[in-house]
């Protein structure tokens, strides 16, 4: 989504993704971005520093541009609302679990997944509604069934011990699935993360689980 000025001024929203030849931008906006105008079913909406959410089906082909950089294969999880999530499993040896944060995916983990999977097995889930899983309208989006999926996943992968990298919102999934499977896991990496066991959450959190100024 980008904020754009017309010749008089009027500002203007629109969807864009990166020509196969594109650059990434960064927040220092020492890097550009080239872009066009895409539909919106088959558009990708960025953030600067990456790829923010990709808006594909799950099982369709990704553009070549985006394989180059995301040259995974992918795999799907059915949940028990039978919703697709896709998750990438690549290498072999020791298992590591990659949980990304809001609003990323999968993409955020690509140059780890990149370098460790020679000597580790990488498995990164595209939590619900997020990156290349289902993203249905009426599903619950709870800590608990985000929980409910990253399991379902442990099983599903047969992982019997397993090191877990969590970011931001990855980190309460993660952390939950540490407690659950206390015995397998070897190792915690937390990458700007929190947990809150108690009714004291920081203020910006709590703002946003408010209604106000309405509802969506």
């Amino acid at each position: 989504m980008a904020r754009l000025r017309t010749a008089k001024g009027h500002s203007q929203t629109r969807l864009f993704s990166f020509h196969e030849n594109s650059r990434l931008a960064s927040p220092g906006g020492h890097r550009t971005a080239s872009v066009k105008a895409t539909p919106p079913e088959k558009s990708i909406i960025l953030v600067a520093g990456g790829v923010l959410a990709f808006l594909r089906p799950v099982d369709e082909d990704l553009p070549a541009w985006l394989r180059v950089q995301y040259p995974f294969e992918r795999q799907t999880l059915r949940t028990a609302e039978g919703h697709r999530l896709s998750y990438v499993d690549e290498g072999h040896g020791e298992c590591v679990f990659l949980f990304h944060g809001n609003p990323t995916w999968s993409f955020h983990y690509r140059h780890l997944i990149s370098r460790l999977r020679e000597h580790f097995r990488c498995i990164a889930l595209d939590h619900l509604g997020c990156g290349l899983s289902d993203k249905p309208k009426h599903a619950s989006y709870s800590l608990d069934n985000h929980i409910a999926n990253a399991s379902a996943l442990v099983e599903k992968v047969q992982a019997t011990a397993f090191h877990l990298v969590l970011h931001d919102w990855g980190c309460p999934i993660g952390l939950a699935i540490a407690e659950l499977y206390a015995e397998r896991v070897q190792s915690l990496v937390v990458l700007n993360g929190a947990a809150f066991l108690s009714k004291n959450i920081p203020w910006p959190i709590a703002l946003a689980r408010t209604h106000f100024p309405g509802t969506l």
